[in-house]
């Protein structure tokens, strides 16, 4: 666990290390979050595809595979 400190006992260069090491973590943050809304995006994306792909699909199923049983679709 990180330790806390009181920023008001700070002098200056030690102020501006910490703004630039929080700079940091919030531009870390902020690309993450903009990747993983990209990758969110791929994800419905690709779903969507599936989901058309198994519409799709059903017409062309075997029927003989659906009256014996042995495909649980």
């Amino acid at each position: 666990m990180a330790q806390s400190i009181n920023i008001t006992e700070l002098n200056l260069p030690q102020l501006e290390m910490l703004k630039n090491q929080l700079d940091q973590e919030v531009e870390f943050l902020s690309t993450s979050i903009a990747q993983l809304k990209v990758v969110q995006t791929k994800y419905v994306e690709a779903k969507d595809c599936l989901n058309v792909l198994n519409k799709s699909n059903e017409d062309v199923r075997p029927r003989e595979a659906t009256r014996c049983g042995a495909c649980a679709y």
